[in-house]
Parts: C-alpha cells; structure tokens; sequence
C-alpha cells in the first residue's frame, strides 16, 4: 500500500477494515501476551485512542498512495484512448498525465 501497488479492491478492504479498528478489543492466544500488548500500548501511546488514530493515519496516507496512482493509471488509459494509442504513456506524457489528475482533483 505504501508505495500505491496495492488494487484497488485490495486497498478498499484494508481501508475498511483499519477505519473501524479498536485494538483494544484484539484477541490473543494467551492472556498474558493480551496484557503485555496493552500495556506496552500504554506505555509508548499513552492511550488505545492514540495507537488507533495513529495506525488510521498511517493507513490515510498510504491509500492516498494507492489513490494517486490509479488516477494517474486511468488518465494515462484515457490519454491512450483519445490519442488513439495503442501504446502505453510513458515518460514526459506519463508526467503529464499526473499534472491533469494534479488539477483535476485541485480544480
């Protein structure tokens, strides 16, 4: 995900999974491992809360990855298609494939 590879079916699953996490209510097989994880929780994050916002925004900013490069995919496909291209976009077309979704999603 970090890097945007992931599908986008992949990403929407890990999204919507990660955005209803509350680790506080994870399992373990043994009790003792439960305790050792809550506590050391609350001994680096002070809180569940923290951990939790934090893996959410460390998910955000990795699907914000994935996002990126499929918008830059799909105008790459439709330059292709408009163009009448039976080749892929690369090099400076590709770059300018990522400056319209750049103004697209600005504008």
């Amino acid at each position: 995900l970090n890097f945007g590879a992931a599908t986008v079916e992949l990403s929407m699953n890990i999204g919507s999974k990660l955005a209803m996490l509350s680790l506080e209510n994870a399992e373990a097989t043994l009790q003792a491992d439960k305790d050792m994880i809550n506590s050391l929780v609350i001994r680096e994050m002070g809180s569940f809360e923290a951990i939790n916002r934090a893996l959410r925004e460390h998910i955000y900013k990795a699907l914000e990855k994935c996002q990126e490069k499929v918008n830059v995919d799909f105008a790459s496909l439709f330059l292709s298609l408009q163009k009448g291209a039976d080749r892929t976009i690369s090099g400076p077309d590709r770059e300018q494939c990522s400056d319209l979704v750049l103004v697209k999603v600005v504008l």
